[in-house]
């Protein structure tokens, strides 16, 4: 007996395949083109909390985590203003991959602020909060 190698009506995907985004116009907000819809959703939310007078933000910078070829780039920088001087990165995230499962601990050893994983669950944004080796 033969096993079949594809199901019918089932696509396999390369396990390096790039992740379909969508399209810039979709992923646009005030000028800016995202890496992605999620990210540039969470810009708006920023901006709401910004002009709530909550916190200031601005796209990462590059950071380098341990030696010259470890670099790695959230997504935002973040400094709160509530009676607090909180600065903090932050990434957001659809799927995590290989890359950022090896900038996870690279961050947890040598971040010098604590990094903020976001996902989009529904209508709300989960966080979790890796803090940096450095800080």
């Amino acid at each position: 007996m033969t096993i079949p190698r594809t199901i019918p009506g089932v696509t396999r995907r390369h396990q390096f395949a790039v992740q379909q985004v969508s399209p810039k116009a979709d992923r646009t907000y005030q000028g800016v083109v995202y890496d992605s819809k999620a990210e540039m959703l969470y810009a708006d939310y920023l901006d709401v909390l910004e002009k709530e007078g909550e916190l200031r933000w601005w796209r990462a910078p590059k950071c380098r985590l341990g030696c010259a070829e470890n670099v790695y780039t959230p997504d935002f920088l973040i400094h709160e203003r509530a009676g607090r001087s909180d600065v903090y990165m932050v990434d957001v995230k659809g799927c995590k991959t290989r890359q950022f499962k090896k900038n996870k601990r690279l961050w947890a050893k040598y971040g010098k602020c604590p990094l903020h994983v976001v996902k989009c669950k529904g209508r709300r944004w989960e966080t979790t909060i890796i803090e940096g080796g450095l800080a």
